[in-house]
């Protein structure tokens, strides 16, 4: 089995345990077969650098829990990256490891192909996530 390979980068003063990542992706790979072989980025930033780059790239003027970037490029292995705010949850101070792999699995089903653009494809994505969020144990 080629498990997908993970790249990530901290760009906030906040540590967090690449494990958690390492495992969650693992156990979406049992279902999600697309996964195997595949790369997939990771990068960990502040309310700041969300906002900013939720501005730029979607023109929304607003600190959001996670943006992804799917590649152009479907013929290689990398999928694109998923940018989480580790501020966010951190300042929030609930269960920041279950949010965390809320975000993380959200953005994993982006890069896969799901999305919420409209009502039935929402419903789908919306079914995938509380199913993967339930079954995933840290």
């Amino acid at each position: 089995m080629n498990t997908p390979k993970i790249q990530i980068s901290n760009k906030t003063s906040y540590s967090i345990d690449s494990c958690l990542f390492t495992n969650i992706l693992k156990q979406i790979e049992i279902t999600e077969e697309i996964l195997r072989g595949k790369e997939i980025s990771i990068c960990l930033v502040t309310d700041k650098e969300i906002r900013d780059l939720n501005k730029k790239f979607f023109g929304r003027d607003s600190v959001t829990d996670v943006l992804t970037f799917r590649s152009e490029f479907t013929h290689l292995p990398y999928l694109g990256e998923i940018v989480i705010n580790i501020e966010g949850l951190m300042i929030r101070k609930d269960s920041y490891r279950d949010s965390l792999k809320m975000l993380f699995i959200h953005g994993v089903l982006h890069l896969i192909g799901y999305d919420h653009i409209n009502t039935e494809e929402k419903q789908k994505m919306e079914t995938k996530e509380l199913r993967l969020c339930q079954d995933i144990k840290l």
